[in-house]
């Protein structure tokens, strides 16, 4: 992506994804995922749904590339909250079930794609507010009451773990429960993040056109240096 467009225009559409209007920061995401879109999946994935066979989307797969799973390894323990609306936690619920569905045909197991397919079937019947289907739409309907529902919608990891493992799949990660390392150190740490990225914003949006012109282009040869420190360590 460095070597297609300029640092600074990066730069600055990545501080543009910071800002508190959430309609730009999904306008943003969607110019950034239009450029690691390699094989233009993107568009087959639109609108979200549990489509039960995926061959139909002639999807252009590739095994995951190292970088993308040490990112995922880095970064994932950042993905943590708890006070989520009503509406969040069945977004991400629905998020998880298309997930889910994707890659359980993806990876062909059977009795993999039997679990996913049977509890995509129950929330159709009993918690539909849990799919895609009926949560990403203008006017979804939600359940107030997501903490009494039967273990029968939920998809079980104790279950993925076991038919996985058994078709040759390493589950170590799905059998070890995620416990966030939060500390007070940690919470300053994320306070200070978080003032630094609104002072990004604001100087993006109150400083004069050359001011931040110059930052960026410092920016961009600090980042240029650092990533060609990095790629010669990864051909070595």
């Amino acid at each position: 992506m460095l070597t297609a467009l300029p640092s600074a225009f990066l730069d600055r559409l990545l501080s543009a994804a910071l800002m508190e209007d959430a309609e730009i920061r999904l306008f943003v995401l969607e110019i950034l995922i239009s450029f690691i879109d390699r094989h233009g999946n993107r568009q087959k994935f639109s609108p979200i749904s549990t489509i039960s066979d995926i061959s139909v989307l002639k999807l252009k797969v590739d095994k995951c590339s190292r970088q993308d799973t040490v990112f995922m390894k880095k970064e994932i323990a950042q993905i943590n909250e708890d006070n989520l609306t009503a509406y969040n936690r069945c977004a991400l619920f629905a998020l998880g079930a298309a997930y889910l569905n994707l890659i359980s045909q993806l990876t062909t197991v059977p009795t993999f794609c039997q679990h996913i397919h049977e509890v995509i079937q129950m929330r159709q019947k009993e918690a539909p507010y849990l799919l895609p289907e009926d949560v990403f739409v203008e006017r979804p309907r939600l359940s107030k009451s997501l903490d009494r529902l039967g273990p029968e919608v939920f998809f079980w990891q104790s279950k993925i773990s076991e038919v996985l493992g058994g078709s040759g799949y390493n589950s170590d990660r799905l059998s070890t429960p995620y416990i966030p390392q939060l500390t007070v150190d940690s919470v300053a740490v994320e306070e200070q993040e978080r003032e630094r990225r609104r002072q990004v914003v604001e100087k993006f949006q109150k400083a004069p056109f050359e001011e931040i012109a110059a930052h960026c282009g410092a920016r961009a040869t600090l980042l240029q240096s650092k990533l060609n420190q990095i790629f010669e360590i990864t051909i070595r």
